[in-house]
């Protein structure tokens, strides 16, 4: 099962921080090899460096960091094995064990008009055996959570006979 959500965000306009938290659950009967969750960062968004965690019934301020960098032992990438998106795996994954929660953090993109939709789906590729073999390997998607960015508040100031605007904040 892999469910994803938009979790501890005030505010989705631009330069607003929106995290991500992406849940995957081996439901089924049987051991998953050489699992990998990976996620494109959505269009108008940019991610934020050093912003992925990983953890078990926890909020993302408890989850433990991961590294955005290759082959350092957390088996979390940004841009590496997904251009432009973060991977974790491979793994391996027992029958129902507790749900293990990925978060990510994205800027909304300065210029981004309001009212654009922004939507993301991650994407799971695991095997049923072990090292892999013909029909094998399957892949399943995630929900497609969404939000639509907010206008930013903006304050003209008139100073004598110029005009300039400003964004608060």
């Amino acid at each position: 099962v892999l469910q994803k959500y938009i979790v501890e965000t005030t505010s989705d306009g631009p330069g607003d921080v929106v995290t991500y938290r992406i849940d995957t659950e081996n439901s089924g009967s049987a051991t998953v090899y050489d699992s990998t969750t990976k996620d494109v960062i959505p269009a108008n968004t940019t991610y934020v460096p050093g912003s992925m965690r990983y953890g078990t019934n926890v909020s993302y301020a408890d989850a433990t960091p991961l590294t955005d960098t290759a082959d350092d032992g957390d088996r979390a990438t940004y841009d590496v094995t997904v251009p432009g998106g973060i991977a974790i795996g491979p793994g391996t994954a027992e029958p129902n064990q507790p749900v293990q929660s990925i978060f990510f953090q994205v800027v909304v993109n300065q210029g981004t008009p309001a009212g654009t939709t922004i939507s993301n789906v991650a994407t799971e590729t695991y095997n049923t055996v072990s090292g892999g073999g013909p029909d094998t390997e399957f892949t399943v998607s995630s929900n497609t959570p969404l939000f639509s960015v907010d206008a930013k508040a903006q304050v003209l100031i008139t100073p004598g006979n110029q005009a300039s605007t400003h964004e608060p904040g």
